[in-house]
């Protein structure tokens, strides 16, 4: 791979119509996020989750599980509230 590419998971949303947060929402016996991170992972030199803080992001990445396959540290990262709408 040349260069070095960054991949970027927006992980946003109260998700009020499913009950909870998507992020975290089961889909064979794992949450969507760890899907999400493990295609993306061999793609990209590194990879951060947005979330609505830096602490929501720490979370969601706390509940998931390293060996789905997703080997690399994801940086985790809030949305700043300051600018015209949410990021994630």
């Amino acid at each position: 791979m040349a260069g070095r590419t960054l991949g970027v998971v927006f992980a946003g949303g109260a998700g009020r119509r499913l009950g909870g947060q998507k992020a975290l929402r089961a889909l064979a016996g794992r949450p969507l996020l760890s899907w999400v991170l493990a295609a993306l992972a061999p793609q990209v030199h590194a990879l951060a989750l947005v979330a609505k803080s830096v602490e929501d992001a720490r979370t969601l990445l706390n509940a998931l599980d390293p060996s789905d396959g997703f080997a690399k540290d994801v940086t985790p990262l809030g949305d700043r509230p300051w600018m015209d709408g949410p990021v994630a």
